[in-house]
């Protein structure tokens, strides 16, 4: 498991929030893509991913937004990725 930058509002979010860094690291590797805007990429994992590999189903509903240098912006739980957001 890679430890990821983190910024202080990430920190407090993933804490707040009840989100592992397994939960962190498996949306960063098996999530989809997407731009969120601003400069930033976002990795979900939902039902698609979930139905693809029935080991992260525990992690259903998570996303996690990084800037394009690699530091954790935020993380949050998300049934679906927003409209806004672009695949990448």
């Amino acid at each position: 498991m890679k430890k990821w930058a983190t910024t202080k509002h990430a920190s407090l979010r993933q804490a707040g929030r009840a989100i592992s860094d397994a939960a962190v690291d498996a949306a960063m590797t098996f999530g989809r893509c997407f731009w969120a805007g601003g400069g930033c990429l976002a990795f979900h994992i939902g039902r698609r991913v979930v139905r693809r590999r029935s080991a992260l189903a525990q992690f259903a509903d998570i996303a996690v937004i990084i800037s394009l240098d690699g530091t954790l912006v935020t993380v949050e739980h998300c049934s679906k990725p927003p409209r806004h957001w672009r695949p990448a």
